[in-house]
């Protein structure tokens, strides 16, 4: 087709952060460390923009997080969205918190591994880059018990890391993550 443009972006698939559901009720302090973060690295963006793979391409630019867990509607869920990136003459990998906040588990259901997970359907935002609505950090809220998302500009960091908690009420929990 003439004066059509194919843009180059890496189209991703939305995949578990962690292979297990997760218990914690609380999440780990940001600080600045020597070691590379390895817990709930979704991806290295700019470096290598496919999850969890070796293949370069081009660099993601908006990551997509979908937040499940088991236990009761209306239970409750914590997530952040890291950045970081390596500081060049020390090494030292450097975290901000992109977007942080809490989930309600809605109606809407998956079966994974022999466990019934729940889709979070309302999702509000605590902190971040940027307030909900904003070009950095956007909440799509489905309000009709299927599954909200967030997305989120992902700058210009070379590591993503999610972090999910229960909040004192879901029983366990998980989040799925795509970057495109």
């Amino acid at each position: 087709m003439s004066g059509v443009t194919q843009l180059a972006t890496p189209k991703g698939r939305l995949r578990f952060v962690y292979e297990a559901l997760q218990t914690g009720t609380s999440f780990t302090a940001l600080a600045a460390t020597a070691t590379k973060p390895t817990d709930g690295v979704v991806a290295g963006v700019g470096l290598d923009s496919t999850f969890g793979g070796t293949e370069a391409g081009p660099a993601a630019n908006v990551g997509k997080l979908v937040l499940l867990g088991t236990g009761a509607e209306d239970a409750t869920m914590a997530f952040r969205l890291s950045g970081y990136q390596q500081e060049g003459r020390t090494n030292l990998w450097i975290p901000q918190s992109l977007v942080q906040g809490v989930a309600t588990l809605g109606a809407a259901t998956v079966t994974y591994a022999g466990l019934t997970l729940r889709f979070a359907d309302e999702i509000v935002l605590s902190t971040g880059m940027g307030l909900e609505g904003s070009s950095s950090v956007q909440v799509i809220a489905a309000g009709t018990d299927l599954f909200a998302s967030v997305l989120c500009d992902l700058l210009d960091y070379q590591l993503l890391v999610v972090q999910v908690h229960r909040n004192g009420s879901a029983t366990s929990v998980n989040a799925a993550f795509s970057a495109f």
